[in-house]
């Protein structure tokens, strides 16, 4: 295949890949790294359409036009690994790299021809550029998917191929003219770096498809109000912490929790009031639970937190700090004046368990103690004298 197919390919895959992510960021204006390796994609691929005019056009239009548009691109991968990785882009120092490079570039083009040296300046810049692009989506980057950490890698191949073009220019001693039909010049212009840029679009692709997939199936499993599991979410996860505690006889335990009278907190105050009720409530919850702990809304007002690694006892003692921050919790607007409370139950998973369900029920049925009991209390199942609270609930006439 000559240099002008490689570089027609070039052109319609990076620009099919830089269209592709202009789409997704249209469709979630949040994707700005689709948006930043969109640019960064067709500004790659504008350079190569230049390149096709090499040889009819004159040899400093070409330079003056190429050279700027690639290196704008490259410091937009910066650009936007920063911004995959949520952090701020510093902008000023990309500005003050990308007129370093240039500048040079025009002297060495303009005042002082030298190719070598030309071409020194902007392998150089490229190799910083992606070291540093690599270096913050390896340190910093989500890794949520195998996909980042393969777009880290391809911005690391492209610093190495960079290097390879100084490495070759040096040894050669910086020539005034370089020799594009090298066959270890055309493999790195031609093939090599051509190729990882596309695949670090296709990764960057992958990536955030993957994204909107995850933050469709949290749509899916999370209850919108607390951001809490679902009822299907939660048993999906349950089912699975179950079997690797059953698996590796490790203690498992189970808390339910209900807020009181909350039919009369609603019937009095309103809808807005109870879901205040229920926000506080899931907020003290989660907050007191750690990041391997499992939390669910499985009902109007009724959650479900699932414990790996943890006895009965220590669930007890979670359960009762959570109903001890929820009694003293401060409410706004109608329920500024009153305190709510809420019922716990606490079951530990048996040998004989098959099913988190079984677990469930036994931390449910606790719960339906404490309700029986007079609320505002914790209940272990199993457990002839638990710990007696006195009510306090809100009362509502």
């Amino acid at each position: 295949m000559g240099a002008s197919h490689l570089i027609s390919l070039n052109i319609a895959v990076l620009g099919f890949i830089g269209a592709v992510l202009f789409v997704l960021w249209n469709h979630d204006k949040r994707q700005k790294t689709a948006l930043y390796w969109a640019v960064a994609l067709t500004l790659v691929a504008i350079h190569w359409v230049v390149n096709l005019y090499r040889g009819e056009w004159s040899d400093t239009l070409v330079v003056l036009l190429n050279n700027p548009l690639v290196s704008l691109a490259v410091s937009l991968t910066v650009c936007a690994t920063y911004i995959r990785v949520d952090r701020q882009p510093p902008w000023a120092l990309l500005a003050i790299g990308w007129f370093a490079t240039i500048l040079p570039l025009c002297w060495y083009q303009l005042v002082t021809p030298h190719t070598g040296v030309r071409i020194l300046i902007v392998s150089t810049s490229y190799v910083l550029h992606f070291v540093w692009a690599g270096f913050i989506s390896l340190r910093y980057g989500p890794h949520r998917h195998n996909a980042d950490i393969l777009m880290s890698l391809c911005l690391v191949a492209l610093a190495f191929l960079c290097a390879m073009r100084v490495g070759f220019l040096i040894h050669a001693g910086i020539p005034n003219a370089l020799d594009h039909r090298d066959p270890f010049v055309a493999s790195i212009i031609l093939v090599a770096i051509p190729s990882v840029f596309v695949g670090c679009g296709l990764f960057v692709v992958l990536a955030i498809g993957l994204d909107l997939m995850e933050e469709l199936r949290n749509v899916a499993e999370r209850d919108p109000l607390t951001n809490t599991l679902n009822r299907r979410g939660f048993m999906a996860r349950a089912n699975q912490e179950l079997q690797r505690a059953q698996r590796h006889k490790r203690p498992l335990a189970m808390i339910a929790g209900d807020l009181d009278f909350f039919k009369q907190v609603n019937d009095r105050f309103g809808h807005a009031a109870g879901d205040q009720a229920i926000v506080t409530f899931a907020d003290i919850l989660q907050a007191a639970c750690r990041e391997i702990d499992i939390v669910g809304r499985l009902g109007g007002e009724e959650f479900f937190v699932l414990l790996p690694d943890t006895e009965d006892g220590q669930a007890h003692d979670i359960a009762e700090r959570v109903r001890t921050l929820y009694e003293g919790a401060k409410f706004d607007d109608a329920l500024i004046n009153h305190t709510l409370t809420a019922s716990f139950g606490v079951a530990e998973m048996r040998t004989s368990d098959q099913e988190v369900g079984q677990l469930l029920s036994r931390a449910d049925k606790a719960l339906y103690q404490a309700k029986e009991n007079g609320r505002n209390q914790v209940i272990v199942a199993n457990k002839t004298q638990p710990e007696m609270v006195t009510n306090k609930s809100l009362s509502v006439a």
